[in-house]
């Protein structure tokens, strides 16, 4: 019998990644994904098939999540969430209902039905203003926006669930890399783009926030670890940190660093800008102590060298990349204003 593996959010920009990752890394496993489908049809990668890599493909919400769903599942991959800061901002009722009370509730039904693995994307920025300490998994938490509170609070809530399950909460460094579903409103994404389309990387801030990153293709490389017969060895609930240890960077670094690959651009900091309070460097020990042969190796140069492989092509269609679809909160305001989605994000 096929290892069935549940994903929500799996048309998203990990999701997608990651289905194609698991299918060739364990081609007999049977995925079942299930997504809101607001960014399905946002794929850079024109020829992109995700029937390649689903098996079964449900629309739907996670507040409303049919429990049925839920048969014969081996492993539940939580993804699906308000996804960074100015949508959480913007709409936060929906980002605590998202990104915690569905998370909460899928979770106490999975563990009824005696699934064994739950999986919750959470991440790094529930640090917050992390100081000058180093932040491990012991370390206390210090969120700043509603994103990294819900975050927490799901975390907080998720610890607390008994069973025979495994659950298994990964704090994301930020993400970073190319997927066929792309963002642009992350770091290193938005200044390979604005590098190859404007010439220039404009830092907002005085450039000095740290912040961990991880690529994408660690980040599925590491979900995959946590349904694996390697995890299950360990603590009935764990929490770790995922990310490198070599990756913890200033804002400012990863713009030269992308500078320096893509030596057509400039580096504009504005120094008289406040420092962004979210400044956090986190250590990845634990990770690599524990992942044995899932240890992540996607460098800094090979992001940025594979979304320079992945924009180049496209840069017509991305002029006015920051006003365009691959910034996720570009697309909702879409939705809403076509009036396909209402205001608490649920399709109309």
């Amino acid at each position: 019998m096929k290892k069935k593996i549940l994903i929500t959010g799996n048309l998203g920009y990990v999701g997608t990644v990651l289905s194609k990752y698991i299918k060739y890394r364990e081609p007999k496993t049977y995925i079942v994904g299930y997504d809101t489908g607001f960014f399905k049809d946002d794929l850079i990668v024109k020829k992109f098939n995700d029937d390649l890599y689903v098996d079964e493909q449900i629309y739907g919400d996670v507040r409303k999540f049919n429990y049925k769903n839920l048969s014969d599942i081996h492993s539940i991959i939580h993804l699906a969430a308000i996804s960074n800061d100015p949508m959480g901002n913007l709409f936060e009722e929906e980002t605590f209902n998202i990104n915690c009370d569905s998370v909460i509730e899928i979770s106490k039904r999975a563990i009824d039905c005696n699934i064994k693995n739950i999986v919750f994307a959470s991440s790094c920025s529930i640090y917050g203003d992390g100081g000058n300490h180093i932040k491990n998994e012991k370390d206390l938490t210090n969120p700043l926006t509603s994103y990294a509170k819900s975050k927490i609070k799901a975390e907080e809530e998720l610890v607390k669930l008994s069973g025979e399950t495994n659950i298994t909460i990964l704090r994301f460094a930020t993400a970073c890399g190319s997927s066929p579903r792309l963002r642009l409103d992350l770091v290193l994404n938005d200044f390979v783009a604005s590098a190859l389309i404007k010439g220039e990387i404009i830092v907002l801030s005085d450039g000095s926030p740290l912040r961990p990153l991880v690529d994408v293709l660690d980040m599925s490389k590491s979900i995959l670890w946590s349904i694996s017969d390697s995890r299950i060895k360990e603590n009935k609930i764990l929490t770790i940190n995922v990310g490198r240890d070599d990756a913890n960077y200033s804002i400012k670094e990863l713009a030269y660093n992308v500078q320096k690959i893509i030596n057509t651009s400039k580096v504009k900091i504005n120094t008289n800008a406040s420092p962004d309070k979210r400044s956090y460097k986190v250590n990845f020990d634990y990770y690599k102590k524990l992942a044995n042969n899932f240890q992540l190796e996607t460098s800094l140069h090979k992001s940025i060298n594979n979304l320079n492989n992945t924009i180049k092509p496209n840069l017509a269609s991305l002029q006015d990349f920051r006003n365009n679809k691959f910034m996720r909160l570009n697309k909702l305001k879409f939705l809403l204003s076509e009036k396909k989605i209402n205001n608490k994000l649920y399709w109309i």
